[in-house]
């Protein structure tokens, strides 16, 4: 059984061992921490990105799709705050409750892929700066997401590019044919009156990656950011592991 095979088992044992505990212990550690005001919640390092981009490669057999709607300059301001805001410390904290957690948390923290035998040599790209932390651990060279930040999308575009450039961590396989990837980023700002707030960013993003019939990973991750009438954070939903399928 390669190294490989062993980290992924591990790590997806992990996750199903503490999965149930952790849904409760993020309920309450995001309830907890609500009471934060607007100037206390971290902002992340800003990263440029397209209000719209698409990329098209082997005959559409990997896809890039990028969508960031905002109608209006005050709702671009919202999407930029939205995009900064760093998880909740509370998120943080439910991550190390569990030994399990904590070590591959812990692990992780450098944005640094773990080492691991590939088919295919080639610099890993790192998630990012510690101190901007939108990522949980890492899977066959791609990080799993805790927050929708700039930062984050950011990583996934350049992630997307190295595998249809062929800087993935696999080689072709067989019949499948080459490895593939689709990504997708999309954001609205609506008005709202949840949370008593004004606005709602919405954040969405999907990852799907194939490299055989029995080598991929694939997730779905949303985020909501609300603020109230004078551009202030006021409540971030959904913040957290991503639901990861590993094939």
């Amino acid at each position: 059984m390669s190294n490989k095979t062993v980290d992924r088992a591990r790590i997806l044992r992990g996750i199903a061992a503490s999965a149930a505990a952790l849904a409760t212990v993020f309920a309450f550690k995001v309830r907890e921490a609500e009471s934060q005001s607007a100037p206390n919640r971290r902002l992340s390092i800003e990263h440029r990105l397209p209000d719209s981009l698409y990329e098209s490669h082997a005959g559409g057999r990997s896809r890039m799709i990028i969508s960031r709607s905002a109608t209006t300059p005050y709702h671009r301001e919202l999407l930029r705050i939205a995009e900064l805001v760093l998880p909740d410390s509370g998120v943080y904290t439910a991550l190390t409750l569990t030994p399990e957690w904590r070590r591959e948390f812990e692990r992780a923290a450098s944005g640094v892929p773990r080492a691991v035998t590939f088919t295919r040599l080639t610099e890993p790209r790192v998630a990012g700066e510690p101190g901007e932390r939108w990522w949980l651990f890492d899977v066959d060279g791609t990080f799993t997401p805790l927050a929708l930040t700039s930062g984050a999308v950011n990583y996934y575009v350049g992630r997307f590019r190295d595998i249809v450039h062929g800087r993935g961590q696999f080689r072709q396989p067989g019949e499948d044919g080459p490895d593939r990837v689709e990504f997708s980023y999309r954001t609205r700002v609506v008005p709202t009156t949840k949370h008593n707030a004004h606005r709602v960013v919405e954040l969405s993003l999907v990852w799907n990656y194939w490299c055989s019939t029995l080598c991929g990973m694939a997730f779905s991750y949303e985020r909501r950011v609300y603020f109230d009438v004078e551009g202030r954070v006021v409540y971030v939903d959904g913040d957290g592991p991503a639901s990861v399928s590993v094939s």
